[in-house]
């Protein structure tokens, strides 16, 4: 329609789905009436509405599945996430006489506060989508025009633009990150990155995530945290959170060693927590401390950031108003590393904690998963509760939220939702995360020669059943990647190969975790020698991981991505 431009129709929408002010007295609202009329009545109704109503349906069943895969060592204590308010309000209803006031004020805060962003943020994605499915129709329609005058094709045009970080805006954040750590104890490597969205590069807006990691004495520290959407200076949030934390916990930490158990026995003992979620060993106890600190402490630098730029006119002419604390919301995911003995052996440990959204989640050396964060439900986008929700930072609710990894461990990985999002649902797509990883070998492992590649395909009988077979049906499982990058950036490969461990998996008719557990099955892939690009042969790990999370293509995923990974090395 003419007079309704995205944003517009978004309001419209929000409008239509009560999440929007409504008062029928006034003039504004019978505009409102009429531009749904004409909307309703138009082509662009029934061309839109497939995509949103499906987008939006996948927020309640994310909730929903949240719910489901409830675990015990997390106890459910907020009554105002999406479902459990709704579903209440609508008990009440089939006993009209129980309704009151407070039900109904229940609901207007959960769609106002929890629902509205997130909604928001789904028809933003089905509109591009639907936008890009456009341009794709009209290549397609003028590709074939032009075939049938026998006229040559001109390449395709791009279906996402590029648009660089404005520069005008305060603390404007580099388009990429990438770094790694040197000298961690026990063959580990630490490696991470963060790339901005096609999202944000289409819209010429910046990324939000932010990552640091470091290690003190015995351990590894890692903080990723992403800012608010639909906060204008949320980045500035996430950046001083996550510097904030690693500094709090590298102080705490630097001396503090887990004692040694004499049996593994004494080492469940000594991790077992009491009744109020606290562990009950005093070494233990301190590092649970230690954790919770760290929020606190990054809470508290974001706080001062609000302080420090509340006065700053650049910050009102950007906003057209009043600088808030809620500008600078974002997430945090703490995850800290060392090793325990226990009868002479050695185990890796890890404790996390994470407020908001995102995923941590490790890999045994035996191919197994356990996740180690769960999303929290909260005030903004990406039903999500972020470091300026106060109530959440209460020590009686964060070491519920504190979750560990005792055991012999392949890989650590931490990330926001921008990677969460599209290995969902979480329990296995972590699994396949570190597949796809090991694939486009940003992880190493340990390599096997052709010979022992072909006697394991033969004997376990797979669809494929030897390695040249695997390297005929490589276009099966490789996918060429067009990247969205600067046109000025010579140096930055503008296509890449990317592989997936989901369609090598079905190629070989087995399931993703059967594959993931066979490295001589991730190996084979090594010996098809194809890198994401040519410039990838000297590539660090942290260029590569970069790399992937700039190309790798997933439907719907338009989110800024950061992850970091802990990684033990087992080269032979």
């Amino acid at each position: 329609m003419e007079d309704l431009n995205h944003n517009k129709i978004v309001e419209l929408i929000c409008w239509k789905l009560l999440l929007e002010k409504s008062d029928s007295s006034h003039p504004e609202e019978k505009e409102k009436k009429r531009k749904w009329n004409r909307f309703k009545n138009s082509t662009d109704y029934q061309k839109l509405f497939p995509q949103i109503i499906e987008n939006i349906v996948i927020i309640f069943h994310k909730e929903i599945s949240r719910i489901l895969e409830y675990q015990e060592n997390n106890k459910q204590e907020d009554n105002h996430d999406i479902w459990t308010s709704f579903t209440h309000f609508l008990h009440q209803l089939e006993n009209p006489g129980s309704l009151n006031i407070n039900a109904v004020n229940e609901v207007k805060i959960t769609a106002k506060e929890k629902l509205k962003e997130e909604i928001k943020k789904a028809i933003n994605n089905a509109l591009g989508e639907i936008e890009l499915q456009a341009i794709e129709n009209t290549i397609s329609s003028t590709e074939n025009t032009l075939k049938q005058q026998d006229i040559d094709i001109p390449q395709p045009i791009a279906k996402w633009e590029y648009k660089p970080i404005p520069k005008e805006e305060p603390e404007p954040y580099e388009e990429y990150i990438c770094k790694s750590s040197d000298n961690l104890p026990e063959k580990l490597k630490l490696f991470g990155a963060r790339v901005r969205g096609k999202g944000h590069k289409h819209q010429g807006t910046n990324c939000d995530d932010w990552f640091e990691f470091d290690v003190s004495g015995d351990w590894t520290i890692i903080a990723v945290s992403d800012g608010a959407g639909s906060r204008k200076f949320s980045r500035i949030g996430a950046k001083v959170s996550c510097e904030a934390a690693v500094k709090s916990l590298k102080e705490k930490l630097k001396n503090h060693k887990i004692i040694e158990r004499n049996t593994k026995q004494d080492l469940q003992t000594a991790l077992h927590r009491d009744k109020e979620w606290f562990f009950t060993e005093e070494d233990i106890k301190e590092v649970q401390n230690a954790l919770y600190n760290g929020i606190q402490t990054a809470s508290e630098y974001v706080e001062n950031a609000f302080q420090e730029g509340k006065d700053k006119e650049e910050y009102k002419k950007i906003l057209n108003r009043e600088l808030e604390i809620k500008d600078f919301a974002a997430t945090l995911l703490l995850a800290i590393h060392t090793t325990i003995k226990a009868d002479g052996k050695s185990y890796n440990l890890v404790f996390t904690c994470q407020v908001g959204d995102g995923m941590l989640a490790a890999v045994s050396k035996a191919g197994k998963l356990q996740l180690l964060g769960k999303p929290d439900s909260g005030e903004f986008a990406g039903q999500t509760d972020f470091l300026t929700s106060k109530e959440k930072l209460k020590k009686k609710n964060l070491v519920q939220k504190m979750s560990l990894f005792v055991g012999d461990l392949k890989a650590l990985m931490v990330m926001t939702d921008g990677v969460a999002d599209d290995y969902f649902p979480n329990h296995p797509g972590m699994l396949e995360l570190y597949g796809d990883l090991v694939l486009n070998q940003i992880i190493d492992i340990p390599k096997h020669d052709e010979k022992m590649i072909n006697e394991e395909l033969i004997k376990k009988e797979y669809q494929l059943l030897s390695l040249d077979a695997v390297k005929d049906g490589k276009n099966k499982f490789y996918s060429e990647e067009e990247r969205i990058i600067d046109p000025n950036k010579t140096d930055e490969p503008k296509k890449v190969f990317i592989a997936s461990i989901g369609d090598y998996a079905k190629e070989l008719g087995k399931e993703v975790e059967d594959v993931v557990t066979n490295e001589i099955l991730l190996a084979a892939i090594g010996q098809l020698k194809q890198q994401m690009c040519q410039e990838c042969k000297n590539m660090k790990p942290e260029k590569k991981l970069q790399l992937w999370l700039d190309s790798y293509r997933r439907r719907r995923s338009f989110d800024d991505r950061t992850l970091v990974v802990l990684f033990q090395e087992e080269l032979n």
